[in-house]
């Protein structure tokens, strides 16, 4: 397993299983990308020990229908993380701007 993205912190612990990203008590977090239209589509919950970020890694089938054309409701991520300062983020993992030195923020830049 990597190190963590936002702390890198090598703390990092994996599900042993996937999940279904949906139920009747929780969120469907990967809306539209299910595998047919009675099973909710699976992923698998890492999380750091030290910082608490939460990643989810979606299963092989999930990934194959979101890459197929015509998948409704998602886009492709631009990848140009600005921070506050200006600085662009892209491929940044150390969780700090370089330029600034504010904390990085998972999907909104920095926080400086």
């Amino acid at each position: 397993m990597k190190p963590c993205l936002m702390c890198s912190s090598e703390n990092v612990y994996v599900y042993k299983k996937d999940v279904r990203s949906s139920g009747e008590l929780g969120p469907e977090l990967l809306p539209g990308l299910e595998p047919g239209w009675i099973k909710s589509a699976d992923f698998r919950p890492v999380v750091c020990g030290d910082c608490g970020y939460i990643m989810f890694f979606a299963a092989q089938e999930v990934i194959e229908k979101l890459n197929a054309p015509g998948t409704k409701g998602w886009e492709r991520e631009a990848g140009n993380i600005p921070c506050s300062c200006g600085y662009n983020l892209t491929g940044n993992a150390t969780g700090t701007c370089p330029e600034c030195g504010a904390a990085l923020q998972p999907w909104r830049g920095c926080s400086g």
